[in-house]
């Protein structure tokens, strides 16, 4: 048995906050920009083989990024989703050099209720029934949401070794189940940016910030 592996590079949607000038902007703790990356499509089986699904973000080096928010939905028509119910979280500041540093936190799905065919504490996520079934688009649907554990990812994300070592964002997950069924996903990831001198200068190192 082996992992199937898929990769994703979600896309991006840009969006630059205006109204402040470049010396107005670094003098305070106001974003420059919001950064949202979100995907969509189809979760592929392997007969024989367990899988995995990561999406993969690289970040611009001449800046510095805030986590803010991630979610993730996975979901299949008349059938139950039995993927893991803990995702990974990766950050990387400059990946592939010495002084690489590595945060690592979790994608997370809470548990509804008890099992409806057996006895089971209630929040307990049966083995086989990992999902809530709710009615989505069609009747019994099947599904699971991620959210970003609290508490957030708080630092500054930026490449302070080297620039030419761009900074990602890995996420990651994960179903044991062999030859299960094709899923659907949605992802979304929302990020603030920053110009660096901002970062030396103020402490914007919250996942609380507004525009």
């Amino acid at each position: 048995m082996a992992t199937t592996l898929t990769s994703v590079v979600p896309t991006q949607r840009y969006t630059p906050f205006t109204g402040l000038s470049e010396i107005q902007r670094a003098q305070s703790g106001i974003a420059r920009a919001e950064d949202v990356r979100r995907a969509s499509g189809s979760w592929l089986t392997s007969a024989g083989n367990s899988r995995a699904i990561i999406f993969t973000h690289a970040l611009d080096p001449d800046y510095g990024y805030i986590v803010m928010d991630c979610f993730a939905k996975f979901y299949k028509v008349g059938d139950y989703v039995s993927m893991e119910a803990v995702g990974n979280f990766q950050i990387q500041t400059t990946p592939g050099h010495a002084d690489n540093e590595i945060i690592e936190t979790q994608m997370i799905s809470n548990p509804s209720r008890q099992d409806n065919v057996a006895s089971s504490p209630i929040g307990d996520i049966p083995a086989r029934n990992y999902n809530t079934v709710l009615p989505l688009d069609a009747a019994d649907t099947g599904s699971i949401t991620f959210r970003l554990a609290e508490p957030k990812p708080s630092m500054l994300i930026f490449p302070f070794a080297k620039t030419s070592y761009p900074p990602s964002i890995n996420v990651s997950f994960g179903e044991q189940l062999t030859g299960g069924a094709t899923y659907s996903y949605y992802f979304y990831l929302r990020l603030l940016q920053y110009d660096i001198s901002q970062g030396y200068n103020y402490v914007i190192q919250t996942p609380s910030l507004t525009r």
